[in-house]
């Protein structure tokens, strides 16, 4: 079965190949539509290679050049969290930079995880994921700062990751009747970074002597990609919206495309086909009067 889904991945990849033969197509992918240049975090291993169960957490800047590293236990030494009047989620950044404002480029704060940021970071740990890599690298460049992208990364990762399960399954820990770990202590505090399909995971907990949480502190893939997101947004709407003209359809599509190509973790994200999410969009003038409403039902 594992084979199958190393297949499966390979055919996912060729399809895809086939679907960006389509000009329009590859246009809305690799052209400027979408493109933001972020500072990306991701964690690997020793070997600079994509670590999903550890590792040391790595940021680099839009050039791709490193400007930190650092075990995810001190997070909170080299990440910030900002917090703006007008949304509930708090907005991360790259602590050596400050907090900048929403805005991409090499003196931005802001930074982005998941696919595309472990695309750029690292390299992967398997054959045939490395030779899809190289193949990508080879038509477009590393870093990748093209956000619609990362739906192709995702596939490389899929075959990664199948190619993965098999090398796991040959492992004898795997089945080994020893599988559980039985604490030993009860109370303290316990943080680790994973890193999710959409991005990397920070859960931080402090216990008591009871085992009872008393202070958590998550860090989420949608968390770090807020800031993003909320660029893609504006800079989508910008693109449809000339000189206070635009079409309703249009925007909203392309609003959509913006902040899902993040696979945000709403269920929107999943569970609503691509042109069906209920969507509402509030057009303000320079003064932040409301001017119109634009809505999908």
């Amino acid at each position: 079965r594992a084979k199958a889904l190393v297949e499966f991945s390979q055919k996912s990849l060729e399809l895809f190949d086939d679907i960006m033969a389509k000009k329009k197509i590859k246009d809305l992918v690799v052209g400027n539509i979408y493109k933001n240049e972020y500072n990306y975090l991701a964690t690997v291993n020793d070997k600079g290679e994509i670590d999903y169960y550890g590792g040391t957490a790595v940021i680099v800047n839009p050039e791709g050049k490193e400007i930190d590293r650092f075990d995810p236990k001190v997070y909170y030494e080299h990440i910030g969290e900002h917090t703006e009047p007008w949304v509930t989620a708090k907005q991360t950044f790259v602590r050596k930079i400050g907090w900048t404002g929403l805005k991409s480029g090499a003196d931005s704060g802001v930074y982005s995880v998941g696919p595309l940021a472990r695309f750029n970071i690292a390299e992967y740990s398997t054959p045939l994921a490395r030779e899809a890599q190289k193949k990508i690298i080879e038509q477009i460049g590393r870093p990748i700062h093209l956000q619609q992208v990362s739906n192709w990364v995702r596939l490389v990762e899929m075959l990664n990751a199948a190619e993965l399960i098999i090398e796991l399954a040959k492992k004898p820990y795997i089945t080994n009747k020893d599988y559980r770990v039985i604490p030993q202590e009860v109370g303290g505090r316990g943080v680790a970074a994973v890193e999710a399909p959409r991005g990397t995971l920070i859960h931080d907990y402090t216990a008591d002597e009871n085992g009872i949480i008393q202070k958590v502190n998550l860090i989420v893939a949608t968390t770090h990609n807020i800031a993003p997101i909320n660029i893609s947004v504006r800079e989508a709407a910008r693109q449809v919206i000339r000189n206070g003209n635009y079409e309703n359809e249009a925007m909203l599509n392309m609003v959509e495309m913006a902040f899902r190509s993040y696979d945000p973790c709403l269920a929107c994200s999943t569970h609503t086909p691509h042109g069906s999410l209920p969507l509402e969009i509030k057009i303000y003038d320079k003064k932040r009067t409301l001017k119109d409403v634009v809505k999908r039902k």
